[in-house]
């Protein structure tokens, strides 16, 4: 039996990464929208697919990103893991614009309908997350995923965990 050996964390991950420290001194939105500004990243995983915030409100935002080849499943298709994380992070952010100063919000479930093969390589598409209900420690949040035209290629709906940052 093989034993595999778990690489560190990344120290994007570690309690000390920017966005973790302007969760703790500031509310979700504002830690969103300064990071934005400045240009730091959010979510390793995401930052590394190059996802961007176009805006951000309170309990919504507006991603964008450029699926390339390298993004592909099938030759000029997006793998449907990189639609997810675009969904994931918008719902995500959106459900932390809602949030107070010192809390995080962790994805408790997730589920996706691809309504189109998402193009690679030729343009960038946007995704509009919303927070749309909060009941105590719990935030729903939707995002879909459009075209520069506007047609929807995905819907995701996700259920978000909170928990303050502090203890």
């Amino acid at each position: 039996m093989t034993t595999a050996t778990l690489a560190p964390l990344s120290p994007v991950l570690a309690s000390d990464s920017p966005f973790v420290r302007r969760l703790r001194r500031m509310s979700g939105l504002k830690a969103i929208q300064e990071s934005a500004a400045h240009g730091t990243g959010f979510f390793p995983f995401s930052d590394g697919l190059g996802v961007r915030v176009q805006m951000a409100e309170r309990g919504r935002v507006i991603l964008s990103a450029t699926p390339t080849d390298g993004h592909s499943s099938w030759p000029g298709f997006t793998h449907g893991g990189f639609t997810a994380t675009l969904c994931d992070t918008a719902c995500a952010l959106a459900a932390l614009s809602t949030v107070r100063r010192g809390t995080k919000a962790v994805t408790g479930n997730f589920s996706m309908n691809l309504l189109q093969p998402v193009p690679a390589g030729s343009f960038r598409i946007s995704c509009v997350g919303r927070a749309t209900q909060t009941q105590g420690p719990r935030i729903l949040a939707h995002a879909d995923v459009t075209t520069p035209d506007g047609t929807l290629l995905a819907h995701s709906t996700a259920l978000f965990l909170t928990k303050d940052l502090m203890g």
